[in-house]
């Protein structure tokens, strides 16, 4: 993935920078649509909006295709990275870091990569989680989506969230919590969601610059 920043063409009109005093944020982006293609669709977002309070930041993205899907008249969820927030803590991008595998990125002291995952019962009544791309299956209910933070490439990443996805799949929402993201009440931070365009990931919106609540 380390050359596909070279090869993002999202459109300038999907590029939206955003402000909010302790208002929600809604984005929107004109040029997601679906494809037809279950693994693209379930991870291309066409709206988001961000909100804060209650020592949390809360996110809610709007997909072009189900979660939830029937392979071979089976069953399955899509799994797999859907976003990565970019989080610059002190809202000044000449401290922290760039953001890993897309360039113009800077400043962040957190990275919080969300991917879709599935719970998949194995005789004996064991239980694995699957979060790589791929269709899994037969065991909805476990379907969740974590959050976890990561510095460098290298880092340890650890679980601070789980995503709750709505039927029939296509809208996903998430609290971060404050701590984990180096965050607290009335500091004003900056947001980047990256994410995924066909084949390419980049830049989706931002930098959405909130004052939390």
């Amino acid at each position: 993935m380390g050359m596909l920043h070279t090869r993002w063409c999202l459109a300038l009109a999907a590029l939206i920078a955003a402000s909010a005093s302790g208002a929600p944020v809604t984005l929107h982006d004109a040029t997601a649509h679906a494809s037809g293609q279950k693994m693209t669709d379930a991870r291309t977002i066409t709206d988001m909006s961000l909100d804060s309070g209650g020592g949390k930041l809360s996110v809610s993205a709007s997909l072009a295709g189900p979660s939830f899907i029937r392979v071979l008249g089976q069953p399955a969820v899509v799994t797999g990275n859907v976003m990565m927030l970019g989080i610059d803590a002190d809202n000044n991008d000449r401290t922290g870091a760039d953001a890993h595998f897309v360039s113009g990125v800077k400043g962040l002291e957190s990275q919080i990569d969300v991917a879709v995952c599935a719970n998949e019962k194995a005789k004996g009544g064991t239980s694995k989680s699957h979060c790589i791309n791929g269709f899994w299956g037969n065991n909805l209910a476990g379907a969740s989506a974590e959050a976890k933070p990561a510095g460098h490439s290298s880092a340890a990443r650890t679980p601070i969230a789980s995503m709750r996805i709505a039927a029939p799949g296509k809208k996903l929402s998430i609290q971060l919590p404050y701590s984990p993201l180096g965050v607290a009440a009335g500091k004003t931070i900056r947001v980047y969601v990256l994410g995924w365009r066909g084949g390419s990931f980049g830049l989706l919106f931002g930098p959405v610059t909130m004052t939390l609540q």
